[in-house]
């Protein structure tokens, strides 16, 4: 088996016991995609529905709204949030990723939340998106790794938030385990501690491609084995 299609294996493994446990509204198939000599393991995708999203604001509700409506997502998790889970090789090499948590910009209660799983999630967000106190300012989280971008302030591998200029180096390409233990340990803290698939899933350090300049300023690492 190819290394990208023993990860399409595992995004669907995720995704489906997701879907299974009530942590997921939604899951997009997973397919590969083959561009000349490259295989991108990702969602079924659109071009138009891509562009609308990234002419929208980055953080804003328009832009999590065009990635909703344009189904631009691998999962949209019970509290109506979304993960993007995308990966690209070369042959066997990774050569990019896209790892994305969009957190809902509206704080749902628990009758909200049943109303998810009746409604279309679109217009339960335009039933409170006028309710100022519904609003939560929280910044999507992205990892990226491309490794023919890096270049003076755009590491190869780094974390964007709150600001499409913010990149913050990253040791290397993130595996799929160090992203969802990333997200469920952060932002659900209890679901992580309550589901064992979650804190189990294995994690696997890829080639460091930080630079020293990069080292030299506040960065994420990751390590194999702690001594």
């Amino acid at each position: 088996m190819r290394i990208y299609e023993q990860i399409r294996h595992d995004i669907d493994s995720l995704l489906n016991i997701l879907f299974q446990e009530n942590l997921a509204l939604f899951v997009s198939p997973v397919i590969i995609d083959y561009i000349a000599d490259k295989a991108r393991v990702t969602w079924p995708s659109r071009p138009d529905s891509w562009r609308y999203a990234f002419d929208s604001p980055f953080a804003s509700l328009d832009e999590y709204m065009a990635w909703i409506r344009g189904m631009e997502y691998s999962a949209i998790l019970f509290d109506a949030s979304i993960l993007q889970l995308s990966f690209e090789f070369e042959g066997d090499d990774l050569i990019a990723h896209r790892l994305v948590y969009y957190p809902c910009p509206l704080e749902l209660d628990s009758s909200d939340l049943d109303l998810l799983n009746e409604e279309p999630i679109l217009d339960v967000i335009d039933i409170y998106m006028n309710d100022s106190g519904r609003f939560r300012a929280r910044s999507p989280i992205r990892f990226d790794f491309n490794a023919d971008s890096m270049q003076p302030e755009h590491p190869a591998s780094h974390m964007t938030m709150l600001t499409n200029e913010c990149r913050m180096p990253v040791y290397g390409p993130v595996s799929l385990g160090h992203f969802i233990d990333f997200v469920f340990r952060n932002f659900y803290p209890d679901i992580w501690q309550q589901h064992e698939f979650i804190r189990e899933w294995p994690i696997s350090i890829n080639q460091r491609t930080i630079s020293t300049s990069e080292q030299r300023y506040l960065h994420i690492s990751a390590h194999e084995h702690l001594t």
